[in-house]
């Protein structure tokens, strides 16, 4: 599913940063908050203080934080753009960390 989407638009890649199949489906298991809507329209991935990720910026994170939670990536496909798709992601991961009390970190490009 998400596999799909990070290799649709390989312009993206650099902003994304790459992920192969077998290292995007391992942090999709590991994920804290990870949603799709549509097939494909827009994914969001969130990661917590407990993945194994060797993202710079994660482990940045990871070192000044005990507990948090990290948005690796927001995709909204081209055809689904302006929609609201991204925001509406965001805005039920948000409310899902608020209840579990812990800090929200975003990576933003």
């Amino acid at each position: 599913m998400a596999y799909e989407a990070n290799l649709g638009h390989l312009t993206h890649a650099i902003e994304l940063s790459w992920l192969d199949p077998a290292r995007l489906q391992s942090l999709l298991v590991q994920a804290f908050y990870a949603r799709r809507i549509g097939e494909l329209d827009a994914f969001l991935l969130a990661l917590d203080q407990t993945v194994a990720y060797d993202s710079p910026n994660y482990l940045w994170f990871r070192q000044r934080y005990p507990r948090f939670v990290y948005v690796d990536r927001v995709v909204v496909a081209p055809a689904a753009r302006g929609r609201g798709y991204a925001r509406l992601l965001c805005l039920f991961q948000v409310a899902t960390k608020v209840a579990a009390s812990c800090s929200i970190c975003w990576r933003v490009f």
